[in-house]
């Protein structure tokens, strides 16, 4: 296929709102913007801002699948640029060693990605780095019940995300047994919060979000505010440089009694913090250091949008209705609701926001079904287990 002049960029995902915000910053940058997604219909694909939509293998359920048919569409499409968005990029990653030279791929390689992801080996990279993180020992371990019995503690799967399989349990209390998938046994701090996700070039951490959740459904925040947090600049600066890191790469932050903050998990991907980012600034990181003709990461940093409150508004709006019958938590949320502006609507480009319940008829289809929360239903057919797939086995339909 002939060559555009114009960058070609493929998003791996278009279903959640930190890919259509995505692709609205590479199509301001001037790119000819695809995605690629398991579902035929998802929340980006109304969007004037996307040229073509693709479908593809669920990777869960047949990763080299996957990966043949990504290579396809890289090769016919004639792609310069591909960007991983969320929990597929732990699939996507594959690509990397399989692009020609001068496809640029923004994210780390496969090896490095789920070295990430993994929780356990993520605490033992950062505490060999001197950095901050909760103590943290494998589950059934001799080390996990000394840790229990000390201090409250969170259970959570080695491989999860969406805040799936987390367990609470109290100081002294018994650990959960008999769960199929590893998972560690981690300190748990109850200081303040944090989120960061960070643009980084070869290690070099061009711009940083950084935001606390207002409005929880779960684990997950469906409304967050823009914060400063300078403190943390360092922490990730170090762990960018040392890792070599290139693409979005995200923490998840707690402060222990004393303030100090420790990095609980990494998320080498995109999170809700890229709302917040200039989309222009934003395009140029992510198509490299010499995109465009204005100052780049090189030169200057990455300025944010002037919302300092967002919020994904049905979700929160769910949550809000949830909160109807207790006057404290209808006196937490609503305020939000009513204040925060909505990361998917634009009145450039409504149908996104006006066709959402249409569009993601798929996921709200199995949340109900199956018992779900959406943020589960959201990345089912996408998210890593720690080990290799094949097959078709259990694959959704049309």
């Amino acid at each position: 296929m002939a060559k555009h002049l114009r960058k070609t960029a493929l998003l791996t995902l278009g279903r959640l709102p930190k890919a259509l915000e995505i692709a609205r910053a590479l199509k301001g940058a001037g790119c000819r913007v695809l995605i690629a997604e398991p579902y035929p219909t998802h929340l980006s694909s109304p969007s004037r801002h996307v040229d073509r939509c693709l479908r593809v293998p669920a990777p869960v359920y047949d990763e080299a699948a996957y990966l043949d048919a990504m290579e396809a569409i890289i090769a016919e499409e004639g792609v310069d640029l591909v960007v991983p968005v969320s929990e597929e990029a732990m699939f996507a990653a594959g690509l990397k060693a399989r692009l020609a030279p001068q496809v640029r791929f923004f994210g780390p390689d496969l090896a490095l990605i789920r070295a990430l992801y993994d929780k356990a080996a993520f605490v033992e990279r950062a505490e060999a780095l001197g950095l901050a993180v909760p103590e943290t020992a494998p589950l059934g371990s001799n080390a996990a019940t000394a840790l229990a019995a000390r201090t409250g503690v969170v259970v959570k799967p080695v491989y999860a995300c969406a805040g799936l399989g987390v367990a609470f349990v109290d100081q002294g209390g018994a650990l959960p047994e008999g769960r199929a998938a590893p998972a560690v046994v981690q300190a748990r701090l109850r200081g303040r919060a944090r989120n960061t996700v960070s643009l980084v070039e070869a290690g070099r951490v061009l711009g940083t979000v950084a935001y606390e959740g207002t409005v929880h459904a779960h684990t997950v925040s469906v409304a967050f505010r823009r914060i400063e947090a300078p403190d943390l600049d360092e922490w990730i600066e170090v762990f960018a440089r040392e890792s070599d890191y290139t693409g979005f790469l995200a923490f998840d932050f707690i402060d222990d009694d004393a303030g100090k903050a420790h990095a609980i998990e990494c998320n080498p991907r995109a999170n809700s913090g890229v709302h917040y980012f200039d989309p222009g600034g934003m395009a140029r990181a992510i198509l490299g250091p010499a995109a465009g003709d204005g100052p780049g990461p090189a030169t200057g940093p990455i300025g944010f949008k002037p919302e300092v409150l967002q919020q994904q508004f049905y979700p929160c709006l769910t949550e809000a209705q949830g909160a109807m019958l207790s006057p404290s938590r209808r006196a937490a949320i609503w305020p939000y609701l009513r204040t925060s502006k909505d990361v998917t609507w634009d009145r450039r480009d409504p149908w996104p926001f006006i066709l959402m319940t249409f569009t993601s008829w798929r996921l709200l289809w199995r949340a109900l079904t199956k018992g779900e929360r959406m943020g589960e239903a959201a990345v089912a057919d996408i998210s890593w287990g720690g080990t290799p797939n094949a097959g078709s086995a259990g694959a959704p339909g049309p």
